[in-house]
């Protein structure tokens, strides 16, 4: 869930470790915590953010896919970019973007 709030980008990931520990590294057996399929490693997803009055599709997101539903689930690392990225995107004048993920993290370090 991504949430606006004010000058606040606020992105809720919904991930819980069969083993309980968070240890960076992907489970043989992750499953999908919306219908419990088993999530595929090192994919990449079209992802839309809306964002109050701006709505942003970024292309090509490292994620882990369900191989059921299909629902993509952000690495931390992406998580941490995307949030950055978004709060430049929040600002400026245009209603509408579509970006690639590799483009934007490539292009230019990315300050908060």
């Amino acid at each position: 869930m991504i949430a606006l709030d004010q000058d606040r980008i606020l992105l809720v990931t919904v991930y819980q470790p069969s083993n309980g520990k968070m240890t960076g590294k992907l489970a043989n057996n992750s499953r999908c915590p919306l219908c419990g399929g088993r999530l595929i490693p090192d994919q990449h997803a079209t992802i839309p953010f809306v964002l109050g009055r701006v709505v942003v599709v970024v292309k090509d997101v490292p994620a882990e896919v369900c191989r059921s539903c299909g629902e993509p689930y952000l690495t931390g690392a992406a998580t941490d970019q995307m949030l950055l990225l978004l709060r430049r995107f929040v600002r400026l004048p245009i209603e509408v973007s579509v970006a690639s993920y590799a483009e934007l993290t490539a292009a230019e370090p990315v300050a908060a």
